[in-house]
């Protein structure tokens, strides 16, 4: 009988985290849903637009082969624009939903990364708000075209997979390992110069 209890408690504990979660969601939407349909305001965003009509969609080996801006080597972004580039026909709208959409999932890893934490849904809860209102990087949802939001999604999976591992009684091996992965990723998607 107490394995049935322990059940229905486990249960509504994840119920209570998930409606948590998704209230963390809507309130990261509204804020900047305003921001779909204003258009490029970066001359950068123009720079990675054009860049990915003329350069990277024509040859797309020159993504994984040329620099960027300079001695920089940023595959991983210039495929994200390329991308956003090619589903929205080089409109902004594209690059606008893409990061925002980067910062949900963002202030979410950050509610995973503290409840795995914590005893309480409470501070994940209150982090990820916290995260979600006022961004570490203010033009992570703003600026359209120029992002960092992928590699800090990468950043954050990786710590996620970390605190994951450290966590269990009988540790994963693969959460190491992905986790690894996922900070080389985030090395090629926004390196600094070389």
């Amino acid at each position: 009988m107490s394995s049935v209890k322990s059940g229905h408690k486990a249960l509504r504990s994840s119920m209570y985290s998930s409606a948590l979660l998704l209230t963390i969601v809507l309130v990261t939407i509204i804020p900047y849903r305003h921001l779909i349909g204003r258009g490029f305001t970066d001359p950068d965003d123009f720079e990675e637009v054009y860049r990915a009509l003329t350069v990277d969609l024509p040859d797309p080996s020159r993504m994984l082969l040329d620099p960027h801006e300079g001695n920089r080597y940023r595959p991983v972004n210039r495929l994200l624009a390329a991308a956003s580039t090619a589903i929205g026909g080089g409109a902004p709208d594209a690059f606008l939903v893409r990061n925002l959409l980067l910062h949900v999932i963002n202030t979410c890893l950050v509610f995973c990364i503290i409840l795995t934490m914590a005893s309480s849904p409470w501070p994940a809860a209150l982090a990820a708000l916290l995260f979600s209102l006022h961004p570490a990087n203010v033009n992570a949802v703003g600026i359209a075209a120029f992002t960092q939001s992928f590699s800090t999604s990468l950043l954050l999976f990786s710590l996620y997979l970390l605190t994951c591992w450290l966590n269990r009684d009988t540790p994963r091996k693969d959460h190491h390992i992905l986790a690894l992965v996922s900070v080389l990723l985030t090395v090629v998607s926004f390196s600094s110069e070389m």
